[in-house]
């Protein structure tokens, strides 16, 4: 997959196994002149890997070869994502605590998951909030117990509103936010049926040394990767194909990839996981066995097009905005899935927040969005339309 200079020093600095060889790539990257640091800055952030620059640059001495704006960027990033992540980690175990205490199990899923395990630094994988997943018929009870810690129930977060998978749990003290999970996905089915069953019985016993949790078995954190990716159509963030890298590496001689493919189809996410593994492969070199990977075949054109995705929202061209390409997302998420029903739902019943993201609509001004949203249907088919009518007058604008 051809990538420009940025990209290249942004995979390599992103590499779970870096030899000689990339360290003198990234050096000679980095001595470069043409090399755009404010696009690498920009990129860094977007896909969440700025951490991994910052680290990879000082351990090789290279801080002081790069603009320092830009190194004092990273730094910040670097030590702010090294401080709220010791914070999630810690309040997460006090209330997996609590929570034994009470005889609830719980399992730590995706970002909480990670760290001290697939990342032994903690500020290399920035989080958001902690995600828990529990037992449906305990879910009364954890609610009463966070309350009790001061947290409050902020919203649900659900597609369709009448499929509550998870609960949203905010705390102002600390500002930490915590999503409960009943299930590892939505789902759109009636009645709501578990996504991923079999979760409990596949579970393990801590799965690094001083770690006071169970844990997924990797496959079944592979499949929450996969599956949280696409709903918040993050598909194409590096972050989570370093994610998939380092789970990957880390069992490879465990993981049961037999049980990954037909799960994956029994699950209808043969797509995501298509493109995710595909993806870390091709960028990272991933071992993934060829006979494995072709049982997630998804046929020529989705292939072709899954491609297409990656070069176009991945590695976008240097002077590119992202803003350009909000509709590239709008069409990966008839990508992400296996059937046109789910993300057709994804887009009818897409939230606020995320409608106000994906068209820049200032989220203060509340009264304009909530007029918006009210015909968002006719709002997203007319500027569908006006996108293309200028796509076309582009074409033939080129072709004279």
């Amino acid at each position: 997959m051809k990538q420009s200079d940025e990209y290249k020093l942004l995979i390599n600095c992103c590499r779970t196994c870096p030899s000689i060889q990339v360290d003198d790539e990234i050096s000679s990257s980095v001595l470069k002149k043409s090399l755009n640091w404010d696009f690498i800055l920009s990129e860094s952030f977007h896909h969440e890997i700025a951490s991994f620059l910052y680290k990879r640059l000082k351990e090789l001495d290279l801080l002081v070869r790069i603009p320092q704006e830009v190194a004092r960027n990273l730094k910040h990033s670097y030590f702010y994502t090294f401080f709220r992540n010791r914070l999630l980690q810690q309040e997460y175990l006090e209330i997996y605590s609590v929570f034994r205490d009470e005889k609830i199990k719980c399992l730590p899923l995706k970002g909480i998951s990670f760290i001290g395990d697939l990342y032994k630094d903690i500020a290399l994988r920035p989080m958001i909030d902690i995600d828990v997943i529990i037992k449906e018929a305990d879910l009364n009870k954890a609610d009463d117990l966070l309350v009790n810690r001061l947290y409050y129930r902020k919203t649900t977060d659900c597609v369709n509103p009448k499929d509550v998978s998870h609960i949203v749990f905010s705390q102002n003290k600390k500002r930490v936010c915590l999503e409960l999970h009943v299930d590892a996905d939505y789902s759109f089915e009636t009645p709501r049926r578990i996504v991923i069953p079999g979760i409990w019985d596949r579970s393990s016993g801590p799965r690094r040394s001083g770690a006071a949790s169970e844990a997924m078995s990797p496959e079944d954190m592979f499949f929450s990767i996969a599956m949280h990716a696409r709903r918040i159509g993050k598909l194409f963030t590096i972050k989570y194909l370093c994610d998939i890298d380092r789970l990957i590496r880390k069992n490879k001689n465990r993981l049961d990839w037999s049980f990954i493919t037909e799960s994956a189809r029994r699950f209808n996410i043969i797509n995501p996981c298509f493109v995710l593994l595909r993806s870390v492969r091709d960028i990272f070199s991933t071992p993934i066995p060829q006979e494995s990977l072709e049982k997630f075949y998804i046929g020529t054109m989705k292939g072709y097009f899954s491609k297409y995705l990656v070069r176009k929202i991945v590695f976008i061209k240097k002077g590119e905005r992202r803003g350009y390409n909000r509709y590239d997302y709008l069409y990966a998420h008839f990508l992400m899935y296996d059937s046109l029903i789910a993300p057709s739902k994804q887009i009818l019943f897409i939230d606020k927040e995320r409608f106000a993201k994906f068209y820049n609509i200032d989220r203060r001004n509340g009264k304009k969005i909530e007029m918006l949203y009210m015909v968002r249907i006719p709002y997203m088919l007319f500027k569908l339309a006006i996108s293309f009518f200028y796509k076309i007058v582009g074409f033939f604008y080129r072709a004279l």
